[in-house]
Parts: C-alpha cells; sequence; structure tokens
C-alpha cells in the first residue's frame, strides 16, 4: 500500500480562510439532502474502506506470536 500524502500547512491564517470557506452556506452541498440510495452507497464504500484499513493490532502480529 502506498504510503499516504498530507499537505502541510504551517500558517494558522491559511488554515482560518480554508475553514471559514467550507462552512455553512459557502459548502455547495450545505442543506441539500441525501437520498436514501447515495446514503447507502457512501454506508457500503465507508464499509468496504475501514474493512481494508489495516488495524494497529494487524501489523503487531508477529511481535505477539509466542516463540
Amino acid at each position: 500500500m502506498a504510503k499516504r500524502i498530507y499537505r502541510e500547512i504551517t500558517n494558522d491564517g491559511t488554515k482560518w480562510k480554508m475553514s471559514l470557506a467550507k462552512q455553512n452556506g459557502l459548502n455547495p452541498n450545505y442543506g441539500k439532502p441525501r437520498d436514501e440510495i447515495t446514503k447507502a452507497k457512501i454506508a457500503k464504500s465507508m464499509r468496504d474502506y475501514w474493512n481494508s484499513v489495516p488495524s494497529i493490532n494487524d501489523n503487531n502480529d508477529d511481535k505477539n506470536k509466542p516463540e
């Protein structure tokens, strides 16, 4: 699996502006209801995603096995 890439934003002013740009009425999806089919698709994709992400215990199984 590829290493996750993070964006490094160190300026607090930039973080604040990005946060404001996504709040309430400025968010293009604000106030728009999702239909049940869309909710089901999102739920399924999130379940599939979280099932594919290894847990911390999966990475340390070799350390926990008796020798």
